[in-house]
């Protein structure tokens, strides 16, 4: 028997059974290395299926046909002339209703396929190669998010991350098709969970946010201050502006401990790394440093000193040479975090005790995390869900993000955004809003005359933070959306960890939003998005998603975990968290869709990408 079929075990279920001409072998084992480098099963180990399988050939086979759930047809010319590949797979697979998906690694011709072939593959999905690729947009983006994404994995030095990209083209877009067909997200980094309500946080006492006062501070380094100072990133007392000089003031008055957290950090290091190893990593991936010390005389204080100038000179060329706009700013890390139960009640109240830091510190700290994740991974969830405090150094920006639920009439949409290129984990698509917990715009102030005036100091030196500010403010800052454009479903849920490029807090959040039938919802959107004071800075494009099959729609693409989590969330819990509203879940609607006025829309229809439904437009069902 010519043929050479691979498997594993049949008895088990698997993704995708791999049908290929067993002279084609070396491409078969590399699709599979992409498949299984993405959590995908392939039906495929040449190590036990060989020629003296005999008559149980055939049986073998046919149990791997049935036990996964795509048939992935490599096409090549001698494959027409394979009557086992044609009789006992392809016409296998077609009989008990096997998804069959055909990748041809040569030029197809149909005028002279053998019939029996040709009866098979006719209708069945045929796979993009980078040819076509080069004319498809949709792929032409996934390509560059995957580029994103490799990108972001090397400064951690995530090897588990598949470079075939740069490679080969054709074997990402063979995993890109399979990854959609399955239904496999694709974000970057993970999301998980470290507290969340029944229900909503409520808005009044259910998050305790509080500052300690403590802080990290990493010094910029002299040799590069009047750099900085000359690029605006970094600023003297006497020239800052008027709420700069609040928050200069208040952290003067204040003066937080800072041995604290520096100790922290210190201890984490020392126990987790030698300083021999990380003298290395960074004499291998940055031999152009001065001052560096000798490899016996390295200390917590040296590393400390050459990640401010790797920081500092990354600041300089960022700003110089690419115009971003960048400030050395106060920030918020997160030193502990608790769960509640209120007493009498079931409902929770969620703890949050955080400390000073600012943006040059936060950067420095994303610094270090890559340069120790490169060197051993000693970041694991559960230990840091286990002991926050003990990671609180890495974790020293809160962010909270969240997706606006656009609802006309019956269709209820979630509302994705595509970060903006030029700013930071940018070029991803990600929550409708997103802004970091700021000491200036979200503190607890005392109130005179109706009007807000300085902010409140508690016993302690301690301030506390309203998360709500913060929830409003990012819809506004980013969506255009004021508070009285926000109906009843909304609110903060939950708080969890990202694990990705970079360590970070994040709370999610949702906003629904009522539109009226006068215009389309991409339309009305754009109205409030146009008012935005940062929305043209940090998000490039929206897109407006049934939110029956939201996150189905983008895999393949770069999501933020977080943004794929919450979009999970709120799909599945979406007759709870919006009023008992389940939707027409009978439509899908598809990206940019604009709807009349009284327009009617029968059962089980799909509104394809783009379409266009005028006033009194009447679709029937199906």
């Amino acid at each position: 028997m010519e043929d050479k079929y691979i498997y594993t075990d049949v008895t088990s279920k698997t993704d995708v059974f791999i049908s290929y001409k067993s002279n084609n072998v070396g491409s078969a084992q590399e699709i599979v290395r992409e498949l299984n480098a993405h959590d995908i099963s392939v039906w495929f180990d040449k190590d036990k299926l060989t020629n003296e399988v005999g008559e149980e050939y055939p049986n073998l086979i046919r149990k791997g046909i049935d036990h996964a759930q795509i048939v992935l047809f490599i096409y090549t010319k001698d494959t027409e002339q394979s009557n086992f590949i044609i009789n006992n797979e392809l016409s296998y697979a077609k009989a008990k209703g096997k998804k069959i998906c055909c990748y041809a690694q040569d030029d197809v011709n149909f005028n002279i396929m053998k019939p029996s072939l040709k009866e098979i593959v006719h209708d069945i999905q045929w796979l993009a190669d980078s040819k076509k690729a080069e004319h498809i947009a949709q792929y032409q983006e996934s390509i560059k998010d995957e580029k994103k994404r490799i990108a972001l994995a090397s400064t951690i030095q995530d090897f588990s991350t598949s470079s075939s990209v740069y490679e080969d083209i054709n074997l990402f877009l063979i995993r890109i098709a399979i990854q959609r067909l399955l239904g496999h997200p694709t974000p970057y980094g993970t999301f998980d969970i470290l507290c969340q309500s029944d229900t909503i946080y409520d808005e009044k006492d259910g998050i305790d946010m509080i500052v300690e006062n403590k802080a990290l501070y990493l010094p910029i380094p002299t040799s590069r201050k009047d750099k900085l100072q000359e690029l605006k990133f970094y600023k003297e007392v006497s020239e800052l502006e008027d709420k700069e000089r609040e928050i200069a003031d208040l952290l003067e008055a204040l003066s937080p401990e800072r041995e604290t957290m520096t100790e922290l950090l210190k201890t984490y290091i020392s126990e987790n790394y030698s300083y021999p190893d990380i003298h290395r990593w960074l004499s291998r991936n940055y031999p152009d440093l001065q001052d560096m010390p000798s490899e016996v005389n390295f200390r917590f204080e040296d590393l400390i000193h050459i990640v401010s100038i790797i920081t500092a000179d990354s600041f300089i060329e960022q700003i110089s040479s690419k115009n971003k706009t960048m400030f050395n700013g106060a920030m918020l890390g997160v030193y502990n975090i608790t769960d509640y139960r209120k007493q009498n009640t079931e409902t929770h109240e969620l703890g949050i005790r955080m400390f000073h830091s600012d943006y040059f510190t936060f950067k420095c700290m994303v610094e270090i995390y890559h340069i120790l994740r490169s060197i051993k991974n000693t970041f694991h969830f559960e230990n840091i869900k286990a002991d926050i405090r003990r990671y609180s150094p890495f974790l020293c920006s809160l962010g909270l993000g969240g997706f606006v639920i656009a609802e006309q009439d019956e269709f209820q949409t979630i509302m994705w955004a595509k970060r903006s290129g030029t700013i930071s984990s940018g070029d991803i698509w990600h929550f409708s809003y997103d802004e970091t917990v700021s000491l200036l715009k979200d503190s607890v102030r005392t109130i005179s005359n109706s009007k807000e005036e300085d902010i409140q100091i508690l016993p302690g030196k301690q301030i506390r933070i309203n998360p709500y500010k913060n929830f409003y403010r990012a819809l506004y800052e980013e969506n255009g959306l004021k508070e009285e454009y926000i109906g009843q479903d909304k609110g903060i849920l939950s708080i969890g960890l990202i694990t990705s490029e970079r360590l970070e807090i994040e709370l999610l959040s949702f906003a629904s939003v009522k539109l009226s039938s006068e215009s389309s919802i991409p339309m009305q959107m754009r109205k409030f998005h146009n008012t935005a004071p940062d929305g043209y800075l940090e998000i490039s494009k929206y897109e407006f998603r049934s939110l029956n099959d939201s996150v189905n729609n983008y895999i393949g693409r770069l999501l933020t975990p977080e943004a794929h989590h919450l979009a999970e969330v709120i799909q599945l819990n979406r007759k709870h968290l919006l009023n008992g509203s389940s939707g027409r879940k009978d439509i899908k609607l598809g990206k940019m869709v604009s709807i009349g006025r009284n327009v009617k829309i029968g059962k089980d229809c799909i509104i394809e990408d783009f379409s266009t439904l005028s006033d009194n437009c009447s679709i029937g069902d199906k």
